[in-house]
C-alpha cells in the first residue's frame, strides 16, 4: 500500500511541475517565431497557434492541473505519514515536506527551464495538454463561467491571445538587441526612424520657398543654362506670375537632349512638365507614394491658400531616414 502512495506522490509531483512549467512556457513564447513557423506552414506550429487562440482553454488546464496535481500530492502525503506520526502534527508535517518541494522542485526549477526554451516546450507539450483539456473540460468550462460573471466590467471585447505587435514592443526588442550586441547603434536608429515615419509632416523636411531656385516662365534658355550654372541643380519650379504660383517643373534635360534647331529662341514654358503637388501638413510617406506613382522626383508644397510654399524632394524625404545625401541633381 505504501508503494502505491509512494508512487501516486511522485506522478503527483511530476504532473505539478509538468503544468507549472508549461504555464510559464506558453505565456513566455516566442510569437514572432511562432509566427515564422506557421508561414513555413510548420504543422506543429500551425496546430499550436490554433490552440493558444482558446487562452481561456490552455490557461484553465494548467490552472486546474496544478491544483488537482498538489491536493493529491498533499493527501497521500498525509497518507504515508499517518503509519508513522502521531495525527495532531500530521497537518504540520505534511505541509513542511510538501510546500519546499513543490516550491523548488516543482514550480521554480521548472518555471526557469520553460523560460528558456519556451517555444520549443510549447511544441512538444501543448498535444498533451490539449488532452488534459479535454479530461478537464467540465471543471474549466465551469471555472471560466464564475470567472467570466466577476470579471465582465474588466473585459475587452475584442481580447485574445493573438496580440498586435506594436511599436513599442518593436523598439523594446531593438533595445534588447542592442543591450545584447546583436543589433548596431546604426540599425537602431535606423528602425526607429522608420517606425516614426509616418508621424514626420511634409512641412519637416520641405525646403522653404525663399530658399529655392526657381525660374519665370517667359525666362530665355539661355538664362536657364546660366542658373544651372550657377546652382549646380538640374531641376527648377517654374512660376508665373510670382513665385508662389509655381505651374510646372523644368529639368535641364529635357532642353539639352532636344533634338530641335536653334533652341535658344525658346522659353522655359516650351519644356515645362506638369508639378506634383503635396500639401503642407500631409505625412511623408504620403508624399513619397504620390511622388512614386507620378514617377516625379520632386513636387511642390502647397499651403493653406494653395499657393507654393516650398518643395520636397524624395531626397529630402530619404535624407529623413538615412541623413544627408550629397546630390545636387
Amino acid at each position: 500500500m505504501l508503494s502505491i502512495y509512494t508512487f501516486i506522490v511522485i506522478v503527483s509531483f511530476i504532473a505539478i511541475a509538468f503544468f507549472s512549467g508549461i504555464e510559464t512556457a506558453f505565456t513566455a513564447i516566442d510569437k514572432l517565431r511562432l509566427k515564422m513557423l506557421v508561414n513555413e506552414k510548420n504543422s506543429r506550429a500551425i496546430k499550436l497557434n490554433n490552440f493558444l487562440k482558446k487562452e481561456e482553454i490552455f490557461l484553465g488546464t494548467t490552472l486546474v492541473g496544478t491544483n488537482l496535481a498538489t491536493i493529491i500530492a498533499a493527501t497521500m502525503v498525509t497518507r504515508l505519514l499517518a503509519e508513522y506520526l502521531p495525527e495532531a502534527i500530521l497537518p504540520l508535517v505534511s505541509t513542511i515536506i510538501v510546500v519546499p518541494v513543490t516550491l523548488v522542485f516543482c514550480e521554480i526549477i521548472p518555471k526557469i527551464i520553460a523560460r528558456q526554451f519556451p517555444t520549443t516546450i510549447a511544441l512538444y507539450t501543448f498535444i498533451p495538454l490539449s488532452n488534459f483539456s479535454k479530461i478537464f473540460h467540465p471543471i474549466i468550462v465551469a471555472v471560466n463561467a464564475i470567472a467570466r460573471i466577476i470579471l465582465f466590467p474588466f473585459m475587452h471585447k475584442n481580447s485574445s491571445w493573438e496580440e498586435i505587435l506594436t511599436k513599442s514592443d518593436i523598439k523594446a526588442l531593438l533595445y534588447y538587441g542592442r543591450e545584447t550586441g546583436e543589433v548596431e547603434q546604426s540599425e537602431v536608429d535606423l528602425i526607429y526612424k522608420v517606425l516614426d515615419f509616418e508621424v514626420r509632416l511634409v512641412k519637416d523636411r520641405m525646403v522653404p520657398l525663399y530658399r529655392v531656385s526657381s525660374v519665370f516662365e517667359n525666362d530665355t534658355i539661355e538664362n536657364l543654362k546660366s542658373l544651372v550654372f550657377l546652382s549646380g541643380f538640374s531641376r527648377f519650379p517654374v512660376y508665373k506670375d510670382s513665385k508662389v504660383d509655381i505651374q510646372g517643373v523644368i529639368n535641364i534635360y529635357d532642353v539639352l537632349f532636344d533634338k530641335e534647331e536653334n533652341i535658344e529662341k525658346y522659353q522655359v514654358k516650351d519644356f515645362v512638365r506638369s508639378a506634383v503637388y503635396v500639401d503642407i501638413e500631409d505625412r511623408l510617406d504620403i508624399a513619397l507614394a504620390r511622388l512614386r506613382h507620378h514617377k516625379q522626383p520632386m513636387g511642390v508644397v502647397l499651403g493653406q491658400n494653395k499657393k507654393a510654399v516650398g518643395i520636397i524632394t524624395i531626397e529630402d524625404i530619404m535624407e529623413d531616414l538615412v541623413g544627408n545625401i550629397e546630390d545636387k541633381g
